[in-house]
């Protein structure tokens, strides 16, 4: 792998841990998330290279496969923070809104 992939990964892998346990609940499914689209971006890293934004295109990947996991168990997100609730408060998901906002707004994303 090239030394640029390895820096990728050493920037962006606990951000999208994060945001897959944040989704899926679970940090063993959020770590295999994460493995399959870093693995993923490591072999199509040439093609990843020629975007505008290729760190906007990675985390545009982990939202779909994320998104992809929770189509596939039929469920919605649920609160990290059990038996806070059984779905979304306002209390557990805004400090992460906010992170993911901040990520996204350094890859130059919009969430609106």
């Amino acid at each position: 792998m090239p030394k640029a992939f390895w820096a990728f990964h050493d920037q962006y892998c606990r951000a999208y841990r994060r945001y897959a346990h944040v989704h899926l609940s679970d940090p063993h499914a959020a770590g295999e998330l994460v493995h399959q689209v870093l693995m993923h971006l490591a072999m199509n890293w040439a093609h990843l290279m020629e975007k505008a934004n290729p760190a906007a295109s990675a985390w545009a990947l982990l939202k779909e496969s994320a998104a992809g996991e929770l189509r596939i168990r039929a469920a919605s997100p649920q609160c990290p923070r059990q038996p806070c609730c059984s779905s979304w408060c306002a209390r557990c998901w805004s400090p992460a809104a906010r992170n993911f906002e901040v990520i996204e707004s350094a890859l130059g994303l919009s969430r609106r």
